[in-house]
């Protein structure tokens, strides 16, 4: 059933109840009217009509037996389309596509919500506007389980700030929030008058070209909160007076398998806190992408790190720094620059608190032109290790640019190791059966060039390669050999 009311002469369709289950038929009851297929006017109750397109579709209204004009929450069954000709569509309660359900609205739309669009099935909206009231907030679209085929495409949203929600633990405001789905949110222009653009949990949503506007200081455009979401992302763009990155939770773990690409422009991921790459996890990350990290990094799984030379990976700090277990060995780093770590301490091995950029702990790891700067401790620390360096530089140490201890030897190959201006600290420092092996280095602007070797012993054979020609090794503790240690270039002090 369809009703028109005039009210303050703006004339209005109230869409009724139309089936025995209470769903709303839109399509249905406007056809049956023939209100969308003529283009004379329509005389009910004696009100003409002359212009649809004059008409609002006010959704959730009915008019009881009494004839009262009133409102209710309204959930979608079956398949509804909204066109042109019933726009605007006022929605003034929440409306929800209905498991299994689907909601499509064409280009050129207008839809005026003051509530809350919650999709549990399937939303189609191309080139549409959905707009708060005047001097209103709305809560936005959130997206359920079963609405991952959802396509919300170079739509204008506008006017979202009121809560929407209380999920996992928070309460979100938030202009489109995908739980547990992965709906594409393509060419979109959103500007909320409070809170986030887009968050997602456990979700792979794919989020492009998107221009996100926002009011708040405090507010993402994208908000991952979950250590298991993955979007895919590129082209997004921010303007206004947000937090210009992809916001993600503190005390962060990855424990599936997934990838960070290039969110847009400026735009870097931001955990809030420490982040743990579980065991049997893999995270990936893409050329040009930024993480400007707080905490420390726990790599237990797989890290995936491939840049390029025009655009490496990029870890800034300040930050505590990055931890490889003896379980990482899949991991991989290609053009990555580590940058600002060493600022706290990292965690407990072999018997003490560690500080560095970046630790390697009994795992071997392919590390090819990866630059550590400006650590606030030591650049690098192995233990056990026999990574090796490939056209790698480290620079810029407070302590120590290199420490490696244990009994195995890594390997760095044109590799630069420069500008420590610590005059307390020899930039390399080693026990005696760890001491790494050089080969075509660039050793130059250090305050105190040098390989310092500490007290051990040796039970197998070692040598000691030549570093350059102002560089010398420095032993500094007794050293007990068991076995041949050929050496060239030392001083014993």
């Amino acid at each position: 059933m369809v009703g028109w009311l005039c009210s303050g002469g703006r004339v209005t369709l109230i869409l009724m109840r139309c089936t025995l289950k209470n769903e709303i038929k839109i399509s249905r009851c406007q056809r049956a009217l023939g209100l969308r297929s003529r283009g004379l006017g329509v005389l009910l109750g004696g009100l003409l009509l002359s212009q649809l397109a004059e008409a609002a579709t006010y959704v959730n209204r009915y008019v009881d037996a009494a004839g009262r004009e009133l409102s209710r929450p309204v959930e979608f069954v079956g398949e509804t389309k909204w066109d042109v000709g019933g726009s605007p569509y006022v929605v003034e309660l929440d409306l929800t596509v209905g498991q299994g359900a689907s909601l499509q609205i064409d280009p050129g739309v207008v839809v005026e919500i003051e509530s809350k669009l919650a999709v549990q099935g399937v939303l189609t909206a191309k080139g549409v506007t959905f707009q708060s009231p005047p001097d209103h907030s709305w809560k936005g679209i959130y997206f359920g389980m079963d609405s991952g085929a959802s396509v919300i495409e170079d739509c204008q949203i506008y006017g979202t700030g009121v809560e929407q929600g209380f999920y996992y633990g928070k309460w979100a405001r938030v202009a489109i929030y995908a739980d547990n789905a992965s709906p594409t949110i393509v060419g979109n222009t959103v500007r909320p008058t409070q809170g986030n653009g887009v968050e997602v949990y456990h979700s792979n949503a794919v989020v492009k070209g998107n221009s996100f506007v926002l009011s708040n200081p405090a507010s993402y455009p994208v908000l991952l909160n979950d250590g298991n979401s993955f979007p895919v992302m590129g082209g997004n763009q921010i303007s206004g007076e947000g937090i210009a990155g992809v916001g993600l939770p503190a005390n962060l773990t990855i424990s599936e398998r997934g990838r960070w690409n290039h969110p847009g422009d400026g735009m870097p991921y931001l955990p809030a806190g420490d982040v743990t790459l579980a065991v049997g996890a893999e995270l990936s990350i893409d050329a040009g992408v930024t993480i400007q990290s707080k905490g420390k990094w726990s790599v237990l799984g797989a890290l995936k790190a491939d840049g390029d030379s025009g655009n490496p990976v990029r870890f800034h700090g300040p930050w505590n720094g990055i931890y490889f277990g003896p379980t990482a060995g899949e991991s991989a780093l290609r053009f990555v620059e580590f940058q600002g770590g060493g600022t706290g301490e990292i965690g407990f091995f072999q018997g003490a608190w560690r500080k560095a950029s970046v630790y390697l702990n009994e795992v071997d790891l392919i590390m090819e032109d990866v630059v550590v700067d400006g650590s606030a401790s030591v650049g690098v620390e192995l233990y056990n290790s026999s990574t090796t360096f490939l056209r790698g530089a480290i620079r810029n140490s407070a302590l120590h640019g290199l420490v490696s201890r244990g009994t195995i030897q890594p390997r760095l190959v044109h590799t630069s190791i420069d500008s420590h201006s610590s005059g307390d600290h020899y930039v390399v420092w080693s026990e005696v059966s760890s001491v790494p092996v050089p080969d075509g280095l660039v050793f130059e602007n250090n305050a105190r060039q040098g390989v310092q070797i500490v007290a051990g012993s040796l039970s197998e054979d070692r040598s000691l390669i030549h570093w350059g020609s102002d560089v010398p090794y420095v032993v500094t503790g007794d050293t007990v050999s068991y076995t041949h240690l050929r050496a060239h270039e030392t001083r014993h002090d």
